[in-house]
């Protein structure tokens, strides 16, 4: 008996992967695939930049940067079409960038746990680690954009449990009293302050580092 082709096994192997964390079956058909332009070996090209998250895990927050970058709003409901216009953007810089910064942040995730911080405090003391004459360098720069991101995405999270708590607290853009007022409430609570201006969130950084932080010059 004739063995299939590898590229066949491969998509096989990985449509079930795939289909197995929620997506459509349809979207692996052959039919489907061919009718938008594919062979069987520019499909299974097209699906290769996927192989080495051999973790299901991995590979779920990999395709989540579907539904972030608005390819499709669901694994669910996420079109054939829609599938594959976002497979080839995770090809372009722009795609890259946002795989490099999944790496970054599953690196932060370690050493936080290993230390026993939390992410946000330890993209504060990557933050601090980078020289400020390295600052804007290109090296430091997706270190620099994600450790910004998770700060900023825990801030926001904050000012949400904090409404949610006190209804009446007006947080709009255009009210400071009522922001400011959730701010120091959040940072009295363990964030660190990381401000140019603001040297005492500094220190409380270096006072985390005790001497030592992490290696990040790898990431």
């Amino acid at each position: 008996m004739r063995r299939p082709p590898l590229s066949n096994n491969f998509i096989a192997t990985m449509a079930n992967r795939i289909t197995n964390l929620g997506f459509p079956t349809n979207i692996f058909d052959f039919q489907t695939y061919v009718l938008s332009g594919y062979l069987d070996k520019n499909f299974a090209s097209l699906l290769r930049l996927l192989s080495p998250y051999n973790d299901d895990q991995k590979l779920e927050k990999v395709l989540l940067l579907g539904v972030k970058l608005n390819f499709f709003n669901s694994f669910a409901n996420c079109q054939p079409n829609e599938f594959y216009t976002f497979m080839k953007h995770l090809r372009t810089p722009a795609g890259q960038g946002e795989l490099k910064k999944i790496a970054v942040q599953e690196r932060l995730e370690k050493r936080a746990a290993a230390r026993g911080f939390t992410v946000h405090e330890m993209a504060y003391v990557a933050l601090a680690e980078i020289p400020v004459s390295d600052f804007l360098k290109p090296k430091h720069e997706i270190r620099r954009k994600l450790c910004e991101e998770i700060i900023a995405e825990y801030q926001k999270n904050q000012l949400k449990i904090a409404q949610l708590a006190h209804p009446t607290l007006d947080c709009a853009e255009g009210d400071r009293s009522g922001t400011l007022a959730v701010e120091e409430n959040v940072q009295g609570s363990g964030v660190l302050d990381c401000a140019e201006d603001d040297q005492s969130g500094t220190l409380a950084v270096e006072k985390v580092q005790g001497g030592g932080g992490p290696d990040y010059t790898g990431v």
